[in-house]
């Protein structure tokens, strides 16, 4: 049997989302320039969304920020969020991608419709049968994934639908990814993300903290930003208040 020449799959890819609130391309400059100098090795070549949700200002010249991530060594992808018809043409000019947020906002008005003459009833004689529906409470256990061998550099882990376990290390460079919890028993210094699909209850748990970056249902915090106290100490991240929090172990 001949294999095929191409075959689609899914995938996860790790992608900075950054808002854009107002048409301010020196202070939007200063702050990625900010950003990329904390943690040159995460940004580089990195893949970029510039979410357009907030900014009302229709004469934005969008490709002027396009330009900008570029220079600064980021990849733009294309834009999030719902935006003016001239800023959708502007998107469609340079090739790029527009992903409309999944929230609805309103809807039509309903249509008008007139309701049928009702029959005369028909008497007769009906006996009532009533069915109780008994709802048993189960605790569902997240399976979870595990890896024996250490996530090197460049090598990407994630787990589907699950927990993800590491009995080694993560090396700078490598990324572990989990819909659930990520758990590592041994150093983290690469990049950590768990709750990747919108789970806020989700935690990471290492023995020593060493990570460029942890992310929890999208919050995220790069190494220059954790304490320097936790630095190769066992910890504990998660979300509390809206806001990423690490506790020693």
């Amino acid at each position: 049997m001949a294999q095929n020449s191409f075959q689609l799959k899914g995938g996860v890819v790790t992608s900075i989302i950054l808002e854009l609130n107002e048409n301010n391309l020196e202070a939007f400059t200063a702050f990625l320039q900010q950003k990329i100098h904390q943690a040159p090795q995460f940004f580089a070549n990195s893949p970029i969304l510039l979410d357009i949700q907030n900014l009302e200002d229709v004469h934005t010249d969008l490709s002027l920020y396009i330009n900008q991530c570029r220079d600064l060594g980021l990849q733009p992808i294309g834009f999030k969020g719902d935006c003016s018809e001239a800023h959708k043409n502007s998107i469609a000019a340079m090739g790029l991608s527009l992903l409309n947020n999944n929230a609805t906002r309103g809807g039509n008005a309903l249509p008008d419709v007139t309701a049928p003459v009702a029959p005369a009833p028909e008497i007769r004689t009906v006996i009532e049968q009533r069915v109780e529906t008994v709802i048993q409470e189960k605790l569902v256990q997240r399976p979870s994934k595990i890896v024996r061998s250490p996530v090197r550099s460049g090598q990407q882990v994630y787990a589907q639908g699950a927990d993800l376990i590491i009995l080694s290390s993560v090396n700078e460079g490598a990324e572990v990814i989990a819909d659930g919890n990520v758990h590592i028993y041994g150093a983290l210094r690469g990049r950590a993300l768990a709750g990747v699909q919108g789970d806020r209850s989700a935690q990471i748990f290492c023995q020593s903290m060493e990570a460029e970056l942890v992310s929890i249902a999208g919050d995220f915090m790069l190494h220059d930003s954790i304490d320097q106290a936790l630095h190769k100490t066992a910890v504990r991240v998660e979300l509390r208040e809206e806001t990423l929090q690490l506790t020693s172990l």
